[in-house]
């Protein structure tokens, strides 16, 4: 650990904010790769849901019953109960085309801009996204 009293040598002041700039930029496109992912899987999981609805005739039913298994395989994961799959059905049915969904969160975007925001942004009502990763 450095000491007050020691001498830091000629350029290292910069090196080491060059260092920080370049890690918090990682950490910045990491967190949006991981939104991008899960805003992406959310749409999937209610596109699948919706598709075998209309295609079989599924119930609510299977929704309640999806929620349970998903939880039970997934203990870590928060955010697959019976409202959050009801949640991702509506969003994949109000926005068919999943190039749009991909499109929500720009990588070279400055700002961070959490999935939260976006689907709030999209849906028609307040919508409560599921936390699936922690960053």
């Amino acid at each position: 650990m450095p000491r007050d009293t020691e001498v830091t040598p000629d350029g290292y002041q910069a090196l080491l904010g060059d260092l920080l700039e370049q890690i918090r930029e990682a950490q910045a496109r990491a967190a949006l790769s991981v939104n991008q992912e899960a805003v992406t899987l959310y749409w999937r999981i209610g596109r699948a849901i919706s598709t075998r609805q209309e295609a079989q005739g599924w119930g609510a039913q299977v929704i309640d019953r999806l929620a349970a298994d998903l939880r039970r395989s997934f203990p870590q994961m928060k955010g697959f109960s019976r409202r959050n799959l009801h949640y991702m059905r509506a969003f994949a049915d109000a926005y068919p085309d999943e190039q749009f969904v991909q499109g929500g969160v720009s990588p070279n975007r400055r700002k961070f801009r959490h999935p939260r925001s976006r689907l709030a942004t999209i849906a028609s009502r307040s919508i409560n996204v599921p936390s699936l990763w922690k960053v």
